[in-house]
């Protein structure tokens, strides 16, 4: 299965959040550790603030922080925020293939990814 890259791109900024969720983190920051086009991250950012996934605080100090400790956020759910829901007809055996992969990626949460690297 292929991650889309905003989808892959949200797990990174989500990931990054996390491990430095002491302190507000910049989306350029995170661009430049991630490799990642800070405008790119900005759209990316967007989507996440809208979804209440993170919170931000203007200023010369500002940046981003995660609103929830970082096993709250299944992975299965910041890959529907980016990607949506697929829109294919399913029949039986693909309606069921589906619900396995939404299963499983919702088994993991960014506090796993964390541990990951």
């Amino acid at each position: 299965m292929t991650l889309s890259s905003k989808s892959r791109y949200a797990l990174e900024i989500m990931t990054d959040l996390a491990r430095h969720r002491d302190r507000l983190v910049s989306v350029s920051a995170i661009a430049n550790r991630r490799n990642i086009s800070e405008k790119y991250a900005e759209q990316i950012m967007s989507i996440l603030k809208r979804a209440g996934f993170v919170a931000s605080e203007r200023g010369v100090r500002g940046g981003y922080r995660l609103t929830l400790p970082p096993d709250n956020y299944r992975v299965g759910d910041i890959l529907r925020l980016m990607d949506g829901m697929p829109k294919v007809e399913s029949n039986g055996a693909v309606r069921k293939l589906e619900q396995a992969v939404a299963s499983v990626v919702d088994g993991f949460t960014v506090a796993d990814l964390m541990e990951e690297k």
